[in-house]
This record gives structure tokens, C-alpha cells and sequence, in this order.
């Protein structure tokens, strides 16, 4: 069977996916998250999912955790640890239990942590990160 492509939406250029990514629809701001995973070597497009980690919507949330963690390297995950741990708030437990849940789909999150651990980070990524280990041992 042919596929029908004209219910997928076109794709959208950085500049498109970065205004979305400001919109006021959450679902509009997840797909934008989503689909900056392919400019992460972009440092606007990184920059904008790290401030997605701090958006109203779990949701986006959620997306913006999973692309930075992922596909973010180090420096993704460096950031996520640090939202974590400036998070006292309901945000911060989805994005520790987001973490978990990628540890357990097989992401090396823990061996992650404790690169980011021995590089010596002070202050809110090292609240982020210890309490990921601890969790996560």
C-alpha cells in the first residue's frame, strides 16, 4: 500500500521549529522539542530546549529532557542534571523520573552521571547529579 503523505506535516526549518518552540499551544512547543533533536550541534537549538526544561507544560518538559539527555551528549545531560537540581518543584520530579525511565530503556544515564560527577561541577548540577546516582544505585 502507498502511503498518503499529505496528512504529515511538511518539514519546518530551524527558524520555524524555534518559533514554535515559543508558541503558546504545549503541543506545539513538545513537537518543536522533538524536532530540534536534529539541530542539538546548533547552539540556539540547544539553547532553546535547555529553557524548555523550565517551560509551564510537563509535557515539554519531558521532550526537552529526553532530546537533551539523548541526543544532547554530556552537555545535554549536564543541563538536565542542573534543571534537576535548581528544581524543588513538581518539575523536578518529572524530570528525575523521565531520567529513570531512560535508564531503564537502556540509556546509560548512570555511567553519564558519574563522567559529569568526577568533572568536578559545583552548585545545582551536582545537587542534580547526586541525586540522580543515588537513585539510580
Amino acid at each position: 500500500m502507498i502511503s498518503d503523505d499529505s496528512t504529515r506535516p511538511a518539514p519546518r526549518s530551524l527558524e520555524e521549529e524555534l518559533q514554535a518552540a515559543a508558541s503558546e499551544d504545549f503541543k506545539e512547543r513538545a513537537d518543536a522539542a522533538r524536532a530540534l533533536a536534529g539541530h542539538l550541534d546548533v547552539p540556539v537549538a540547544f539553547n532553546q530546549l535547555v529553557t524548555m526544561l523550565d517551560d509551564a507544560d510537563i509535557a515539554v518538559i519531558e521532550v526537552a529532557v529526553e532530546v537533551l539527555a539523548i541526543g544532547g551528549g554530556i552537555a545535554g545531560l549536564t543541563e538536565v542534571l542542573r534543571a534537576l537540581g535548581a528544581n524543588d518543584d513538581n518539575a523536578g520530579y518529572h524530570i528525575r523520573d523521565k531520567l529513570a525511565s531512560l535508564w531503564l530503556d537502556g540509556i546509560p544515564i548512570l555511567d553519564r552521571c558519574q563522567e559529569i560527577l568526577s568533572q568536578g561541577h559545583s552548585g545545582a548540577v551536582r545537587e542534580g547529579v547526586s541525586e540522580m546516582i543515588e537513585i539510580l544505585t
